[in-house]
Formats: C-alpha cells, sequence, structure tokens
C-alpha cells in the first residue's frame, strides 16, 4: 500500500508542476504581448523618425541651393551661364561645338 501512495503523491505532483508551467507559459505569453506590441510600434517611429529627419536634411540643402540660385537670377552671367550649360544658347555671332563624353569620346591627332 505504501508504494500505491509514493505512486499517488508522484503523479499529483507531476501534475502540479504540468499547471505551473502552463501558467508560467501562459504568463510569458501575456507579458511578450503586453511588451512585444509597444515595442514594435517603437522601433517602428524610430526608423521613421531617422527618414524623416534625413529628408528634412536634404530639403534643407535643396532651400539653401535655390536660395542661392535665386538671389543670382537678377545676375546677367549667371543667366547667360545656364542658358549656355542647360540650354545650350549661344550668342548670334557664336557657333556651339558639342564633344561626345565618355567611352565614344573621338581623339583627333594631327601630324605636323
Amino acid at each position: 500500500m505504501t508504494d500505491r501512495k509514493k505512486e499517488r503523491e508522484i503523479i499529483r505532483k507531476k501534475k502540479k508542476r504540468a499547471s505551473r508551467r502552463k501558467i508560467i507559459i501562459l504568463m510569458i505569453m501575456i507579458i511578450s504581448l503586453v511588451i512585444g506590441n509597444p515595442l514594435r510600434n517603437y522601433i517602428s517611429l524610430r526608423i521613421e523618425n531617422h527618414r524623416l529627419r534625413e529628408r528634412n536634411e536634404q530639403l534643407i540643402l535643396q532651400r539653401s541651393k535655390l536660395k542661392e540660385e535665386y538671389k543670382n537670377i537678377d545676375n546677367r552671367e549667371y543667366v547667360e551661364k545656364l542658358a549656355r550649360e542647360q540650354l545650350r544658347l549661344a550668342n548670334p555671332e557664336e557657333i556651339i561645338f558639342i564633344f561626345p563624353e565618355g567611352e565614344n569620346k573621338i581623339n583627333i591627332t594631327t601630324d605636323d
């Protein structure tokens, strides 16, 4: 009879341990849900903040370039330079020569 009592006692302890494990696992799951979701939101917000700060820096740089260009817009030499470089315009007495760039560059040598 004592063997049966010992067996019952062992089975009871195993059931008790199993129920404790289930409770601990359930608590871990609840804690991970409670902490995990705000943590995920925090990380995504930090990434978005970093991206927006970089974009802000780019816009500030672009703004300063545009301000500088705006200051020079009344300058005749500046406007002429832009017209020559971007629009390929020339004065009536000038001739424009456009040379190829890169690998297809033409090298002309003269033998005197």
